[in-house]
């Protein structure tokens, strides 16, 4: 689920940048020319199982990374809670039933207990071996399918060496079952073979991870239980220090390898694109008053020719204009990738440079705040104004201009709508306002947020400690 995150957050990207892959130079021959969706369900599941290297054609790959996460997620659909349960009270009844009517059987009874039981496969037990060769079934897929992925604690090793051990030691439960005489399963049936599994699984899955989180609590100056007032001062500055860590480029690169570990590279992508989204409304709105600029300048100086007595004083005038619309912070180089209320797409915008906030200010400043900051609020206020809108209200609640309401769409699905492909984990309480905003059109400067302070605060409890342990 993960890798497909990340592989579909990169097609997307490539996508909208209109970025074309050349097959020419690729490193594997296409045997097959057909698009993805013509190949056979057979073909599309092989593929998928033995995770096949993706075309080269753009339009096939996206196609075939939708196809293995749409699977993906309806497997994750059938184990859900409520699924589970239900399998379970089947199978709970079903069993019951077979119990009852193992009991009409010569030598099996519940009370007492008989121990003239006949080694092997019989009837009763028949079922019990059914199931063991499903699982072991699943077992030989998933050990391949497993293979290069880790944990929330980077566990893959502990993983694989579960499911192998399993598959073997299930093995040797029925043959030892097969072949033990009755009187060496009166000492020692072929369960206790399968104990160490159950200690591997224990300690894998309970001991290790909370070693690790006791690891984690002590490099951080942490606690399980938290809320002390003694480690109110070292949480503060931790704070500070990860809202640090967002303006630095190096650092923010960490925080994306730690997001992987812990299973959510779509909250660092969230992050991207949110300071991409602020650095195309401010670009906007510079580029929309440069251009006003320009056009008084060409009626000052119509003005100039007409009045050459007071040539000088236009003249005076004109330079405090400029100098009071003197752009903030990089507004100047900001402005320079719109022409015509479009983005540049010719000029690629430098990741770094927007991560340390040197095109606008850095995360984790909001659009509203940094729209405010930059000295664009009025601007902006006097764009909508031209385009009908006479409101004005807080920086938050100023609504975008048409230009970039596209924009402002695209990141709602792609991000915050209802199973979107990098839906990120916020409440539903988050989501409602948002997604009323947006079928009534009416998006705002702050209509992101809550979603982003709730994706910082994921990042801060749960990836940024992981990130510490790795220093």
């Amino acid at each position: 689920m993960i890798r497909f995150k990340n592989e579909i957050s990169s097609l997307l990207n490539q996508v909208d940048n209109k970025i074309t892959i050349d097959d020419d130079e690729s490193n594997f021959e296409k045997i097959d020319n057909r698009t993805f969706m013509d190949k056979s369900s057979f073909v599309l599941y092989k593929r998928l199982i033995l995770n096949s290297e993706y075309s080269t054609n753009i339009d096939d790959k996206q196609a075939e990374i939708q196809f293995r996460l749409t699977v993906n997620n309806q497997v994750l659909d059938l184990v859900r809670t409520r699924n589970y349960l239900i399998g379970c009270g089947v199978v709970l009844l079903f069993s019951i039933g077979l119990s009852i009517y193992f009991t009409t059987f010569e030598n099996y009874h519940i009370i007492p207990s008989s121990h003239e039981c006949p080694a092997g496969i019989t009837i009763p037990i028949l079922p019990l071996y059914i199931i063991l060769f499903i699982t072991l079934a699943f077992l030989v897929p998933l050990i391949f399918l497993t293979i290069g992925f880790t944990d929330a604690y980077g566990m893959q090793s502990e993983l694989i060496i579960t499911m192998v051990t399993t598959f073997f030691l299930v093995t040797a439960l029925v043959i030892y079952n097969q072949k033990a005489t009755p009187n060496m399963l009166l000492y020692a049936t072929g369960y206790v073979l399968i104990l160490p599994v159950f200690i591997l699984q224990q300690m894998f899955l309970i001991i290790f991870p909370l070693i690790n989180i006791l690891k984690i609590n002590k490099q951080t100056g942490g606690s399980l239980r938290g809320g002390k007032s003694r480690n109110a001062a070292a949480n503060t500055s931790r704070k500070e220090q990860f809202e640090g860590l967002l303006a630095y480029p190096a650092g923010f690169s960490r925080l994306t390898k730690a997001a992987l570990e812990t299973f959510c590279p779509e909250n660092v992508e969230f992050l991207k694109d949110y300071q991409m989204l602020k650095f195309r409304i401010c670009s906007l709105v510079v580029s929309n008053t440069g251009d006003d600029n320009k056009n008084q300048s060409i009626i000052t100086e119509e003005s100039d020719r007409i009045t050459k007595n007071n040539s000088q004083i236009s003249l005076d005038k004109k330079e405090g204009v400029d100098d009071k619309i003197l752009p903030s912070h990089s507004s100047l180089l900001v402005g320079s990738y719109y022409e015509n209320d479009h983005m540049n797409d010719s000029q690629d915008v430098d990741m770094d440079q927007l991560i340390s906030g040197e095109l606008v200010p850095p995360l984790p400043i909001t659009i509203p705040e940094a729209v405010y900051k930059m000295g664009l609020i009025l601007d902006l206020q006097s764009m909508n104004e031209s385009q009908g809108k006479k409101e004005r209200t807080t920086p938050k609640m100023t609504l975008v201009p048409q230009n970039i309401k596209e924009d402002f769409w695209k990141f709602y699905i792609k991000y915050i709508q209802e199973d979107a492909l990098l839906a990120v984990n916020i409440p539903v309480k988050i989501v409602s306002p948002i997604s009323e905003a947006v079928k009534q059109e009416k998006f705002t400067l702050g209509i992101f947020d809550d979603a982003l302070e709730e994706v910082l605060n994921s990042l801060y409890t749960n990836t940024y400690p992981i990130m510490l342990k790795t220093l």
